[in-house]
């Protein structure tokens, strides 16, 4: 993942679980990350998501 996607991403999730809010779609897309990082897909950034529905 390009420095930072999955960072930001993780970071906005803490935030909304401290403040009660929800991110319907952001947590699907942070394991949808996580999932093409682990298949060496890391310097895709947010990229990874069009490839990973490919």
């Amino acid at each position: 993942m390009r420095v930072g996607s999955r960072r930001r991403i993780s970071a906005s999730l803490a935030v909304a679980r401290e403040l009660g809010v929800e991110l319907p779609v952001t947590a699907p897309v942070h394991q949808l990350l996580a999932r093409v990082e682990a298949q060496g897909g890391g310097a895709l950034g947010t990229r990874a998501i069009v490839t990973a529905r490919e």
